[in-house]
């Protein structure tokens, strides 16, 4: 039950998020707004990490898993949220949301054909949910 909770909770986050993008977006571009969004989350997870005195974790980190999150960063919340900011600017909330909502179909055939992982019913119910 935890789990659909957490679930809930983070389509909820997504909603008021998406709002709120919306909303500052009629005073800003997309560019400058997504630079803040990711320059305040992140500031706030160094100092969640701290807090909880798990700063260490940073140090530790793999050479790899370091370079891959980095990149997946600059596709995903750089050009990819920024890219949904403009969309929210240009087509609005009720438009953007549901066609950003298609990207499990797209993860699915790259983790087919560049993962090589197979194709189960299960996954392909999962993907259109």
């Amino acid at each position: 039950m935890i789990g659909e909770v957490a679930a809930l909770g983070a389509a909820l986050s997504w909603t008021f998020s998406a709002v709120l993008y919306k909303e500052a977006l009629l005073k800003t571009k997309p560019i400058s707004a997504n630079f803040v969004r990711l320059t305040c989350t992140s500031a706030i997870l160094v100092a969640f990490l701290m807090v909880v005195g798990k700063s260490e974790i940073l140090t530790i980190l793999p050479l790899n898993a370091v370079f891959l999150a980095c990149i997946s960063g600059i596709i995903g919340l750089g050009f990819g949220d920024t890219l949904y900011m403009r969309s929210l600017k240009l087509i609005g909330v009720a438009r953007t949301v549901p066609i950003t909502c298609t990207y499990p179909l797209f993860n699915l055939l790259w983790a087919v054909f560049l993962l090589g992982e197979p194709i189960t019913l299960p996954v392909i119910f999962g993907a259109r949910s």
